[in-house]
């Protein structure tokens, strides 16, 4: 597979074109409308692209999932309370699937 990278010719060290990816983020109404007439019992996975606009290369099983309520304010260099309801994320934490797995040893 062809990386995003590698798609443009962006090897990190030359200066390579440095191009713009933008995404639609996905709010609780429309995840509530995607999942209509799902069984309360299916599994839910996460399929997560390995560079900007990439396939999905991976795919991961929900562990969790919270409202998460505070925000980095850059001018005070700390996380605090959102002010407004419209700056808190619902995030969905995920993990690989159960199984056995071969992991590389750091040095």
């Amino acid at each position: 597979m062809v990386s995003f990278y590698d798609e443009h010719g962006y090897d990190g060290d030359s200066g390579g074109e440095v191009l713009r990816h933008e995404v639609a983020v996905w709010t609780v109404g429309q995840l509530r409308a995607a999942l209509v007439g799902i069984a309360d019992e299916t599994p839910v996975r996460v399929s997560y692209s390995e560079d900007p606009g990439g396939q999905f290369v991976e795919e991961q099983v929900v562990i969790g999932a919270d409202l998460d309520e505070h925000v980095w304010d850059p001018g005070a260099r700390v996380y605090r309370r959102a002010r407004d309801p419209r700056e808190a994320w619902f995030t969905v934490s995920a993990d690989y699937p159960s199984g056995t797995y071969e992991r590389p040893v750091r040095s």
